[in-house]
């Protein structure tokens, strides 16, 4: 369970990285370019917006995925009888 708990911290770390280096990115644009025509509306440049997307979506399943598997562990561990590995 301790393991599990430490990979959502550690997805959770590499998603707020993503947020900001995508932040920082659009705060670049601006300073270069300085045209919101180039904008798309979501809060990012569209260069390059497609790809920051992408990685953040990922580590959102990521982070789905492993609280789903946590709740089944919890929920294994107590209708067993079996504690958790850690």
């Amino acid at each position: 369970m301790i393991r599990i708990d430490d990979n959502i911290g550690e997805i959770r770390m590499i998603k707020r990285i993503l947020l900001n280096q995508a932040s920082t990115f659009d705060i670049f644009q601006r300073a270069v370019y300085g045209n919101p025509s180039l904008h798309d509306g979501a809060g990012t440049f569209a260069v390059g917006c497609g790809y920051q997307r992408a990685n953040i979506d990922t580590f959102d399943q990521l982070e789905t995925e492993a609280e789903r598997v946590r709740a089944m562990v919890s929920v294994g561990g107590r209708t067993n009888g079996v504690g958790a590995i850690g």
